[in-house]
């Protein structure tokens, strides 16, 4: 994994869920302890619900994958500010006294840092989520005085949200590095037009790779030959000449049961790598294994493409070589299933 899609629809899944469930474990824990010791401050438990309830549904849309990359950052840029400015509000209304000093570390200066560091995206837009959480305290606390007849000055205020201003350093020192470090794993993943999105599995000569184009938005699957620094040159090079010549014969065949490849290229550390269409669906083995064995009628529907596909290499003097059931890939292209 990485920044691009260990994939950021999962990185905002499992930040927003374990912050769902943080949420509702305090304001539970909060109206449960409130039956010993008295009633509890109504805010905290119906604050505490609204940031759970917020973050589920940010957990929802981002397991869905629904939405693009780039519209899951602005959503995530958002959510971050609508955090902090619900942790702010519950401090405001619940913690803090007119004219104290430094209150400690509050959890939007942890979110203030952690938003960042997991969830790298533009340099900008985090810079300017991360200014906004600080200033969310202060706001938040002017919102809530005049509700608790308290009546402060600016000094006063800026004092006591001292460590929301030294977290948000912390964070645009985060957000320097981080973006540095994204920009240069972003590069890495780019290959061509391409961007490399999660690794999807490996082969014997290779891995392959979910890919996505830069301007089209196609998905793709990318092979990419594995760096074997353990064999000898002679011995690569034909590994090399090999993969090249699969690429080459396979973009050449046009059944419609047999792979479509879009590109070939060279990475800028010399590995060779192959563009191919991204197929939706699951292997004639996992089928298998999942729902026991198929009816005749079925088997020969499959078998018949399997031929079609096999017969058009044989004529142009490509053999396969591995036929098994764990290389017969089943989907849906159009409206046509199997």
């Amino acid at each position: 994994g990485g920044p691009p899609r260990e994939d950021m629809h999962l990185r905002v899944y499992r930040l927003a869920l374990i912050i769902a469930g943080g949420a509702a474990m305090y304001g539970s824990i909060d109206v449960i302890s409130a039956a010993w010791s008295g009633p509890p401050n109504p805010e905290d438990p119906i604050l505490m619900g609204l940031l759970a309830l917020v973050s589920f549904g940010v957990a929802m849309i981002a397991r869905a994958r629904r939405v693009s990359r780039s519209t899951l950052m602005d959503l995530a840029f958002v959510y971050q500010v609508l955090l902090c400015g619900i942790i702010s509000l519950g401090e405001a209304i619940t913690s803090r006294q007119p004219g104290e000093t430094v209150w400690g570390v509050s959890w939007v200066c942890v979110a203030m840092v952690a938003f960042p560091a997991f969830l790298p995206y533009r340099r900008f837009a985090m810079t300017l989520a991360a200014v906004m959480c600080a200033l969310s305290g202060p706001v938040m606390y002017f919102v809530a005085a005049p509700i608790q007849g308290a009546s402060v000055s600016l000094s006063d205020v800026l004092n006591m949200y001292i460590p929301n201003f030294i977290s948000l350093g912390i964070a645009i020192a985060t957000i320097l590095y981080v973006s540095q470090w994204a920009k240069r794993l972003e590069d890495a993943r780019r290959l061509g037009s391409y961007r490399l999105l999660h690794k999807i599995g490996d082969g014997g000569m290779g891995e392959v790779w979910q890919a996505e184009h830069k301007s089209l938005a196609r998905p793709a699957a990318i092979k990419l030959v594995k760096p074997d620094t353990t064999s000898a040159p002679e011995r690569n090079r034909r590994a090399e000449n090999r993969f090249f010549r699969e690429a080459q014969a396979t973009a050449g065949l046009q059944s419609a049961h047999t792979i479509t490849v879009y590109d070939y290229g060279l990475t800028r550390d010399g590995r060779q790598y192959y563009v191919m269409e991204l197929l939706d669906g699951i292997t004639l083995q996992e089928l298998v294994t999942r729902f026991g064995p198929l009816e005749s009628a079925r088997v020969i529907h499959v078998m018949q493409q399997i031929c079609e596909s096999l017969g058009e290499a044989h004529t142009v003097g490509l053999i396969h070589r591995d036929i098994k059931p764990a290389n017969v890939f089943l989907c849906q292209k159009g409206r046509t299933y199997d």
